[in-house]
């Protein structure tokens, strides 16, 4: 299976491509929710959904999300929801947040532990700098897997050029 973003003909995933077509019902893309990716700010709403598709995954298509709010993803096993970015697709905010996406925030137990799932992130691109963290991974919640994401703050990095320059002078 080729990685996404990195083959030679750039495909996108086979379930990408099955809710693109609209034939996987466990995909559920955020702009069919009116989910906005303009660069308008994103509320409550996001969440709100993420809330209404336990056991699905939940498709950003290239844009820019803009959050006033974390994504929060649930702790419980049984409420799992994954998160698949188009390579395109950028998460920022233009308010100060603890982190984007946070994972295992939504509750503080488990009702089942014998229904363990991964939480899955995939793709996209992470503006972090008006967050402090990218992603947040509360300690209770194992097996999260996350790949192919850019993370990146602006501020951080020039800071950390003009750190190296004093150095060199």
């Amino acid at each position: 299976m080729p990685i996404w973003g990195c083959n030679d003909d750039d495909s996108l995933p086979e379930a990408v491509v099955e809710v693109k077509e609209g034939h996987n019902e466990d995909i559920v893309s955020v702009i069919d929710y009116d989910i906005k990716n303009d660069g308008t700010l994103i509320g409550s709403q996001l969440n709100n959904l993420v809330g209404q598709s336990y056991g699905k995954t939940l498709y950003f298509p290239a844009g820019t999300y803009n959050l006033t709010e974390p994504i929060v993803l649930p702790l419980e096993y049984t409420k799992n929801v994954n998160l698949i970015f188009d390579k395109n697709a950028t998460v920022k905010s233009d308010v100060h947040l603890e982190a984007l996406i946070k994972v295992g925030y939504s509750e503080t137990y488990f009702t089942d532990v014998s229904h363990r799932r991964f939480s899955y992130i995939e793709g996209g691109i992470l503006d972090c700098y008006n967050a402090d963290n990218g992603i947040l991974v509360n300690g209770r919640k194992q097996l999260v897997q996350i790949i192919h994401i850019s993370a990146y703050t602006f501020l951080k990095v020039l800071e950390l050029v003009e750190r190296v320059a004093r150095i060199q002078r």
